[in-house]
């Protein structure tokens, strides 16, 4: 006897086209939960300007924002590296489990949701 389980799937939103054919749950994921973005740090890329503008459906600005945020970064990197400075992530860092790479939480990311992460020097990303 075999058992299946049956999964209902949600109709597709009218205007999923404009989504890129992708379902509600998709199209909200990068949205803002109601008294969400006073708990986000600044480099949540959620705030990515060239983000919201694709999403918003403003092709050609989004294209001309994601260069300026590029600029910046390379900047950001340039400068990094004149002054011999290394990057690590402030939430997470790498460790070697099982013979793999992987990316684990530093531990750190709720006492700084604490304070609004205020006690950060968080780089401009954009």
């Amino acid at each position: 006897m075999w058992l299946c389980s049956v999964v209902a799937v949600a109709p597709m939103p009218e205007d999923s086209d404009q989504y890129y054919g992708f379902n509600q749950f998709a199209i909200q994921l990068n949205g803002f939960e109601e008294g969400m973005r006073d708990k986000l740090p600044p480099t949540d890329s959620r705030y990515r300007p060239d983000q919201r503008l694709l999403e918003e459906g403003y092709i050609e600005q989004a294209e001309q924002e994601k260069h300026r945020v590029e600029q910046i970064q390379r900047q950001a990197r340039a400068e990094r590296e004149r002054l011999g400075k290394d990057w690590s992530p402030t939430f997470f860092r790498k460790e070697m489990r099982k013979g793999e790479e992987c990316w684990v939480s530093r531990g750190n990311y709720w006492s700084h949701r604490g304070t609004g992460f205020t006690d950060l020097s968080l780089p401009t990303l954009w």
